[in-house]
């Protein structure tokens, strides 16, 4: 059966109809022209998807395509509408699903960074194989790592749900040596997004055997520095039980802007050592390697730690 979203959007796209059943549509052809209602719209039951296609010879929309790809060639005013409420639907799924720990107990870290988990993963390509991806990348100086992603136009199949996800780079979160979930950026855009399994900290370091050593916002700004195995909070905050686990010596490296020095000031109090940025206008270190090379940046880092009263004496006069 179409999903009311499919029918919702397609019917909208078309205007007349000529037939409309439970598993297709068949209307006039927007692209072409075509008056005698070639165009589907058809379920596919055995993959759970609808795919469009027009029957009229030389359309654009002679191959089969996706109803996302039939609003974007049609110059649909619906594009965002039913991206946003795919991508809805597939969250609410997802959180609604009962044997999410079957799945997270078969699988396990592969022995070289190269094996990708295919349980979860296999509906992704390498970035390194996608040529847009690895040009973001580089204008930010970043060099990917081995299990990193890329997700074009592709619904992730995860559970029996899926998961709509567009033009992001995916970086896999590990923890006790097995994978649960990813955090993920957009090329097009600036948008991310988290996938987590249940009961899993907000949290990614390159090395989740060991503690890290210094601990940035982003995972981007993370390995703009040359430190053995940094780790990132993947926003302003570390999760309480990842905190209450980290050895005194970490270095929290927090973004040169508001909420960064309030969260140190934070931090600061908890006795770990803190960097306070020097007047160098930069937001956060990824934008500092438009500048700085990563051996300059990871010197700037370790000239100016702080702890104690005087990392919060220094936070303090950053906030006046």
């Amino acid at each position: 059966m179409i999903s009311s979203l499919d029918r919702e959007v397609f019917i909208k796209s078309v205007g007349r109809l000529k037939k409309d059943a439970a598993n297709g549509i068949s209307a006039c052809c927007p692209l072409c022209g075509d008056t005698k209602n070639r165009l589907h719209l058809v379920n596919v039951s055995s993959k759970d998807f609808s795919y469009v296609k027009c029957f009229n010879q030389g359309c654009s929309l002679e191959e089969s395509t996706s109803i996302l790809n039939f609003l974007k060639i049609s110059n649909s005013p619906l594009v965002e509408y039913y991206k946003r409420k795919t991508l809805n639907k597939k969250i609410d799924q997802i959180k609604e699903s009962k044997n999410l720990q079957d799945i997270i107990n078969t699988i396990t870290k592969p022995d070289t960074e190269a094996e990708i988990p295919k349980v979860l993963l296999d509906a992704f390509d390498k970035v390194t194989d996608v040529p847009e991806a690895m040009e973001y990348l580089q204008k930010r100086h970043l060099t990917p790592r081995a299990d990193w992603l890329f997700s074009k136009e592709k619904f992730f199949t995860f559970n029996n749900k899926n998961i709509f996800v567009e033009n992001y780079i995916i970086i896999p979160i590990w923890n006790s040596g097995k994978f649960k979930g990813w955090y993920s950026r957009c090329i097009t855009e600036k948008a991310f997004s988290t996938f987590l399994l249940p009961d899993t900290p907000k949290f990614w370091v390159l090395d989740s055997s060991k503690s890290p050593d210094i601990i940035c916002e982003g995972i981007f700004d993370s390995l703009s520095l040359n430190f053995e195995n940094p780790a990132a909070a993947i926003s302003a905050d570390i999760p309480p039980e990842i905190l209450e686990d980290l050895p005194k010596d970490v270095i929290i490296a927090f973004d040169n802007d508001k909420t960064g020095i309030q969260k140190s000031l934070k931090y600061s109090k908890h006795g770990f050592q803190i960097f306070v940025w020097p007047e160098i206008e930069f937001k956060d270190f990824n934008e500092a390697l438009n500048t700085y090379t990563k051996e300059e940046l990871t010197n700037i880092v370790r000239s100016n730690i702080y702890q104690g009263l005087e990392a919060e004496i220094r936070l303090r006069m950053k906030e006046v």
